[in-house]
């Protein structure tokens, strides 16, 4: 079964040594590792290899599981966006995040945490979240729509939705 884990992502502000990121994460992956196991590379790559000297990230005020999370990585809160943009589009209300290159570089991280021990997290989690998928596909009756390798005997490149 293919399942979709989340979205991190970079956006370079052309002229500048700033970048934008933002991710999204699966809520079958929360608590799981998965998050930091991909972003510690992805804010690696964006300081070293991109050249990034400042990462901003922007979270709904009321989402205080991402705030936490980019507190871990050493995030600092900047501020917050009005609840109208500019052309006055209502919308919700939304914190400012940075993290700067150089806090990065001195923020103390496991060195235990490689790049493959971060791979296996993410393995273990996507897993656990297939046996989880799974039961819950069980659960339902025989006419469930839902193709799952464990209820069709199909191989892991099935995917969800028959598609």
């Amino acid at each position: 079964m293919t399942v979709a884990v989340g979205i991190l992502q970079v956006r370079l502000e052309p002229v500048l040594s700033d970048a934008e990121w933002g991710f999204v994460l699966s809520t079958h992956f929360w608590s799981s590792g998965v998050f930091a196991g991909a972003a510690n590379p992805l804010i690696d790559f964006a300081f070293s290899t991109l050249g990034v000297e400042r990462l901003e990230a922007r979270t709904a005020l009321r989402n205080a599981r991402a705030q936490a999370a980019l507190q871990k990585f050493g995030a600092q809160f900047d501020g917050t966006l009005p609840s109208v943009s500019p052309q006055g589009n209502r919308r919700a209300p939304e914190s400012v995040w940075v993290l700067r290159h150089q806090d990065w570089r001195q923020k103390a991280r496991d060195p235990r945490v490689s790049a493959q021990h971060a791979a296996q997290r993410i393995r273990t989690a996507i897993q656990a979240a297939e046996s989880a998928f799974c039961a819950r596909a069980n659960r339902l009756s025989s006419s469930n729509p839902i193709p799952c390798s464990c209820l069709t005997g199909g191989g892991a490149n099935e995917r969800v939705g028959g598609r």
